[in-house]
């Protein structure tokens, strides 16, 4: 197996992984806040998903994200998650997580949309791709080849985003991974 399917496969399965920890949370579920400094369900969800279309379009692709273009306004989000790298970012992103509302249906569709347009960049690749060197413009964070970016960024963000939003179920008292 090369390295772009590798790439593929740990791709499908950590959206895969993220929408089974989400389950069939209710809506006034996934907008209970567990408390402390955790984040309710649905911005776990909304961060990991914008995080995605961000990091494929903007910081890979350079250009617009699909929730500034073709899904602009129509993401299932009340507003898109703030992008790092801009004024106090972890103020203004506590502030947006505890904010954020979510339109369940609609959400679960764009994600889809984010996860066809990353699978499908990911599979134009080919595996020399990988090796080179990406701009991650985020203050102090230096510059990756692109399978890193991939594999840190993207994929194990879905990991880490599922544990958390499984312990945040946990706290509230429901099922948290579906194992």
């Amino acid at each position: 197996m090369d390295a772009v399917s590798l790439l593929r496969m740990q791709l499908e399965n950590a959206h895969d992984t993220l929408e089974n920890t989400f389950g069939d949370l209710s809506v006034a579920d996934a907008h209970r806040e567990p408390g402390g400094r955790a984040f309710k369900p649905a911005a776990n969800y909304a961060h990991v998903i914008f995080a995605e279309d961000g990091i494929v379009n903007g910081m890979i692709r350079h250009g617009a994200p699909l929730f500034a273009s073709s899904w602009a306004g129509r993401t299932g989000f009340s507003a898109p998650m703030p992008m790092p790298g801009q004024g106090d970012w972890a103020q203004t992103h506590d502030a947006w997580s505890r904010s954020v509302t979510m339109d369940m249906a609609q959400a679960r569709q764009y994600a889809r949309a984010v996860e066809a347009d990353a699978l499908e960049y990911i599979s134009s690749l080919k595996p020399e791709d990988l090796d080179q060197p990406v701009e991650v413009g985020i203050p102090g964070v230096p510059s990756m080849p692109l399978g890193m970016m991939i594999t840190a960024f993207i994929i194990g963000h879905f990991y880490s985003l599922a544990g958390e939003l499984s312990a945040g179920k946990g706290v509230l008292g429901l099922q948290g991974y579906p194992f």
